[in-house]
């Protein structure tokens, strides 16, 4: 097709998109589903980060741009099914104040000890109602379960010398006992809490030293020993417990980023305040219109070795002698096997004593016989599905470099913007459209490579045909926008760039809402 008759097309699909399209500002405001950019900043630890932005009339706009921008593709990014569910981004500070004030109100309901009120809580994940339940039937058996039998109970040895049970030295009076009263040392004890907490999250269970007891180390005995900085490691996995065995709480998985992210549920895809996009079901990155199982079962496939395998026998070859696996690594069709020196043809796999001027020429075997029917060997159904297989992850590796890609682009934008307005004297919302559509590719880029996930595990049939065409389109016009976005910032049509942003947007909603609703559902 002539670049003309292609450019054509594009505008006619244009139109036809743009029939239905208001202004974009009217599109962010009237939009009905969940706004993450402007509920997200109700929330307090949000006010900090934009402290910084007072000055001129340019960084206000500039800020102000940038939300509107962000805004816009977050809203692209949701689940169209659930516009109605709602999550809360929540501070490390915030997560621990309501960690404290759960210890504080099951140990006021109950009248426990916080200590112990907080290792009854981690026995029971941190599940409030289930721990009322089984606890007000059977407190004593609970708390033994839980190892709290005698939390609270604990005692120092101030007045009486006892031997410590573990280092055996002279009986000394600075001795520490659980409720369990198994007395140790403070030099044994500090040491042994040391060496929980190096082991990782599995501290907050750490029992007493004594062989085969059960009662549990609370808090108190750890903030009472240990010095401040090992108590403070001891109070991190504390409240990472907290978090990783609520299936409604999710730490953001984006390295250096220590907010967590809460759901009244319904809704699998959040953005954080770092920009980071990533699924509250399974932790990883949003992957859109893919299953978390189906995700899971994709990059097991692309891990396991299994793939090796079918390598192995759709580019090897038996020797017809001994049956060792034999490579080609060389041109010619004559082989000679190094364990058997049997020589053969790789083409027919006929001995090469055949392969002569009597029997027709060496490369009689190039011809097709119709008499020869192909066989269904492994090898050939091996060949058959890595080529599938390979289609499908050629093309998701693709658009996850072309993701990444477009990320490092849009952080030269911020450069390039600043260097057009200090040389066009133009404010940033002349270029800031620019941002909005690097948003929307890194989106639809993200969306592309996972729905050749999702299309590797859809069987044949129409469903697969609406869906493949669905994602042609997306890809056709986040290629064009691509190139709209990529050219020098002295050539790019700025009504262009936004209404293909638009369109391309659409394609996107349009891809992830059918999926949602069943592709064949109308």
């Amino acid at each position: 097709m002539s670049r003309a008759a292609s450019d054509e097309q594009v505008e006619l699909e244009l139109e036809q998109e743009l029939q239905d399209i208001d202004d974009v500002d009217a599109e962010v405001d009237d939009d009905e589903e969940y706004d993450y950019a402007s509920d997200t900043s109700s929330y307090q630890y949000s006010s900090d980060e934009g402290a910084g932005d007072e000055g001129g009339g340019s960084k206000s706009k500039r800020s102000k741009t940038e939300s509107s921008a962000k805004t816009a593709a977050l809203k692209v990014n949701t689940n169209l099914g659930a516009t109605a569910a709602q999550y809360q981004v929540i501070s490390p500070t915030s997560l621990a104040n309501q960690q404290n004030a759960l210890i504080a109100d099951v140990a006021s309901v109950l009248s426990l000890p916080k200590p112990k009120a907080s290792l009854l809580l981690r026995y029971f994940f941190w599940d409030k109602e289930k721990l009322m339940d089984r606890y007000c039937s059977d407190p004593e058996g609970v708390s033994q379960a839980a190892g709290a039998l005698s939390t609270g109970q604990e005692e120092e040895s101030k007045d009486v010398k006892r031997r410590c049970a573990i280092c055996c030295e002279d009986e000394t009076s600075q001795l520490v006992a659980l409720g369990c009263k198994h007395f140790f040392c403070v030099d044994c004890w500090v040491p042994y809490l040391k060496i929980k907490i190096q082991e990782g999250p599995g501290c907050i269970t750490t029992t007493c030293p004594q062989h085969g007891c059960s009662e549990r180390v609370s808090d108190a005995i750890f903030q009472k020993l240990l010095p401040a900085a090992d108590y403070a490691r001891f109070q991190e996995y504390l409240l990472r417990s907290f978090v990783d065995i609520n299936k409604t709480v999710k730490w953001c998985p984006a390295p250096g980023c220590d907010k967590a992210i809460a759901s009244s549920g319904g809704l699998s895809t959040v953005s954080c305040v770092c920009g980071c996009l990533f699924c509250l079901r399974c932790g990883d990155e949003a992957h859109m219109p893919v299953s978390c199982e189906q995700l899971a079962t994709w990059l097991e496939k692309c891990r396991n070795e299994s793939e090796t395998a079918n390598w192995i026998l759709a580019n090897t070859k038996k020797c017809p002698k001994c049956a060792i696996r034999i490579e080609k690594n060389q041109g010619c069709n004559h082989m000679t096997c190094r364990s058997c020196k049997y020589e053969f043809c790789w083409t027919c796999m006929d001995v090469w004593s055949n392969h002569n001027a009597n029997t027709g020429g060496y490369y009689k075997c190039n011809r097709y016989d119709p008499d020869t029917v192909p066989s269904d060997t492994d090898a050939a159904r091996a060949k058959a599905e890595l080529d599938r297989y390979l289609h499908y992850y050629q093309r998701f590796a693709n658009h996850a470099e072309a993701g990444k890609f477009a990320a490092r682009k849009r952080e030269e934008t911020d450069r390039r913007m600043a260097e057009f307005e200090a040389e066009a004297n133009g404010s940033y919302m002349d270029v800031g459209f620019l941002n909005a559509a690097i948003d929307t590719m890194i989106s639809c880029r993200r969306v592309l490579k996972f729905s050749y996930v999702y299309a590797y595990y859809l069987p044949q049939g129409k469903e697969k045909d609406l869906f493949e065409h669905l994602q042609e389109d997306l890809e056709k016009n986040t290629e064009h926008l691509t190139g709209l976005a990529e050219k020098p910032l002295d050539k790019v049509d700025r009504s262009d760039v936004i209404n293909y942003t638009r369109v391309t947007e659409n394609f996107l909603k349009n891809i992830l809402g059918d999926v949602d609703n069943g592709l064949l559902s109308n």
